[in-house]
């Protein structure tokens, strides 16, 4: 019963001769080719024979005449992979090259080297379209590092590091199959038993080396769309590490208002989960509450309101950067305002932004970093009090 087995091609396709070489080593070990693709070559095991092999040009589609010319002269078409196409013949039979004259085979190359460059051009433009849709609003706007831990920018990385690889491959491309075909020009045979075990093993390295960066990218993006969740906040205190509405404003006749509901969450009191290496740990919430008693003593509807972001860092010397683009993010968002850095034993770095009845902090702690937006009759005091106490939780 013949096997069948699957090997990686890690040489590139405009590699000529070290192919050749290749499938005549797998032959002469019973390892007959049998199709090759972009990636692998499938070869089915039988007797090991001293076979030749040779790569041709296809120029898109290898016409049947060529191939019968082919065949007359000692060799079997067996396979076709991008812009070649495989030959084989027995050793004993001593069927004549493919090509006489190295400069001819030159000419066979020049379709190969022109769609190599138009794809290099292609790829190029695309890969500048998409640097500038993924990093200018960002980079514009001095949010780099937030991006990051907010993890929105590792699927676009993942598709830049993957396009930055084809760049380099076409690069490749251009340069090797235009070196490849002035040789041949100058009179210079490809050299059919080319040796390749060793370029096979810098390949190869390379491969692996791409495939792991491109999966751990692809990791990161799946695992952090997957725990990016948002809830409905629950009624009462839990141990999340987020100033809660009640705790600030200490009203036992404050209740929760609502103001957007969809999915059946009430978006206006809800709460996000993050995930990202930079940051294992992010919580956003945002509560409304109304005090009705207020309005029977002439003063209107009260409707306090806080919102929360916080991010446990996994490398603390990121704090202080953070919490710059938070001010950035905030002053682009809320208007222009005028942030007070205050010095504090509770904080390794405390800014408020006290306008009467909204109040804003960016504090950090070690590993935490908060930013709370609140608006509402409690003190400044009372706000930073219940903070340090959360920060405690995401701190260490």
């Amino acid at each position: 019963m013949n096997k069948i087995s699957y090997k990686l091609l890690p040489w590139d396709e405009w590699r000529i001769g070290e192919r050749e070489s290749w499938f005549q080593d797998m032959a002469a070990k019973g390892q007959h080719l049998v199709k090759a693709g972009k990636h692998f070559a499938k070869f089915k095991k039988g007797e090991p024979k001293d076979m030749r092999y040779r790569v041709d040009v296809s120029n898109f589609a290898l016409s049947e005449e060529r191939k019968k010319a082919h065949e007359e002269n000692g060799w079997d078409y067996v396979t076709e992979y991008g812009d070649f196409c495989v030959f084989s013949s027995s050793e004993e039979l001593s069927a004549p090259e493919l090509y006489d004259d190295p400069e001819e085979q030159s000419h066979s190359l020049k379709a190969v080297w022109k769609k190599s460059v138009i794809s290099l051009l292609l790829l190029i433009g695309a890969i500048i379209l998409l640097l500038l849709i993924i990093f200018s609003s960002w980079a514009l706007n001095r949010i780099i590092v937030l991006k990051l831990i907010e993890t929105a920018i590792y699927t676009s990385v993942y598709f830049t590091v993957l396009y930055s690889y084809y760049i380099y491959y076409s690069i490749k491309a251009v340069i090797s199959i235009g070196i490849l075909q002035r040789r041949l020009k100058d009179g210079k045979p490809i050299d059919h038993n080319a040796p390749w075990r060793k370029y096979k093993a810098i390949n190869t390295a390379i491969a692996v080396i791409h495939i792991i960066i491109i999966m751990s990218l692809f990791t990161i993006a799946f695992v952090s769309f997957k725990m990016n969740t948002t809830e409905e906040l629950p009624l009462y205190d839990t141990n999340l590490p987020i100033v809660r509405l009640h705790d600030v404003e200490k009203n036992p006749g404050l209740v929760s208002k609502t103001t957007y509901i969809n999915n059946n969450i009430d978006y206006g009191n809800s709460i996000g989960y993050g995930w990202s290496p930079l940051a294992p740990e992010q919580y956003k919430s945002q509560e409304n509450g109304v005090v009705p008693e207020a309005a029977e003593v002439g003063t209107g509807e009260y409707s306090p309101s806080i919102s929360t972001s916080v991010y446990k860092l996994s490398l603390p010397f990121l704090a202080d950067r953070v919490i710059d683009e938070l001010m950035t993010r905030y002053f682009w968002r809320m208007g222009a305002k005028d942030y007070t850095e205050i010095n504090s034993d509770s904080f390794d770095r405390l800014l408020i932004c006290d306008s009467g009845d909204f109040k804003e902090v960016l504090a950090s702690r070690n590993k935490g970093v908060m930013y709370v937006g609140y608006s509402g009759r409690a003190d400044i005091d009372t706000l930073l009090e219940n903070i340090s106490h959360k920060m405690s939780l995401v701190s260490h």
